[in-house]
């Protein structure tokens, strides 16, 4: 059992002095939120500094045409001016919780905080489908304008049952291993974040 929990088993069974133990309660959950919500705030800056540094990594894309060229860079121009636009929200969050006052702020913090975590998850792992749909179709673009003209009929056919099959197998494998440690990793912290959105909720009751 943590102090947390230890402290509100203690005012829960004492009648002494109620709004003092609430008021310690409260403060400790207060930590913890304003915790939380800085771990999620510095993951989202790893995973973005990740990512950045993985384009470095890996090697440059050939473009067939000046339209998936752009095409590319305006995607991924979308999917940076988004990430930054939640790592804002998420470090908004984190100082709005930290500098509340009040069990209400710190509530409505809480809400705000939860919400844009969810639509982070969901982004994400929509982004990564998109982007395998996108990169397949590319490359089943060069594979059929790369062969004969007398071949081309039968490679529309094989390539497009291979692109199927594989976008298949590989899309579904790579999205399941998003959503597993998106689930995990922000799972964690969005139950411990809830956890302490009901026990504020339960607290503002009971000191009523």
């Amino acid at each position: 059992m943590d102090e947390l929990d230890f402290l509100k088993n203690q005012w829960q069974k004492e009648d002494r002095f109620p709004q003092i133990k609430a008021q310690e309660i409260r403060s400790m959950l207060h930590r913890s939120s304003s915790s939380i919500v800085q771990w999620i705030f510095v993951i989202s800056i790893l995973e973005f500094l990740f990512g950045l540094l993985m384009s470095f990594v890996l090697p440059d894309l050939e473009f067939r045409s000046a339209f998936e060229e752009y095409f590319v860079l305006a995607v991924e121009g979308v999917f940076y001016v988004v990430i930054f636009y939640f790592i804002y929200h998420f470090f908004k969050s984190f100082r709005a919780i930290r500098s509340t006052k009040d069990a209400k702020s710190l509530i409505s913090s809480i809400i705000v905080t939860r919400e844009h975590v969810e639509r982070y998850v969901k982004f994400n792992i929509y982004f990564f489908g998109f982007s395998i749909v996108t990169a397949g179709l590319f490359s089943l673009h060069e594979k059929i304008f790369a062969s004969d003209v007398e071949r081309r009929t039968m490679d529309i056919v094989f390539y497009v049952a291979i692109f199927i099959a594989l976008i298949a197998i590989i899309g579904w494998l790579f999205i399941f291993l998003v959503r597993l440690y998106y689930r995990v990793l922000y799972g964690i912290l969005l139950k411990r974040l809830n956890k302490n959105y009901e026990e504020l909720l339960q607290l503002e009751k009971e000191v009523e």
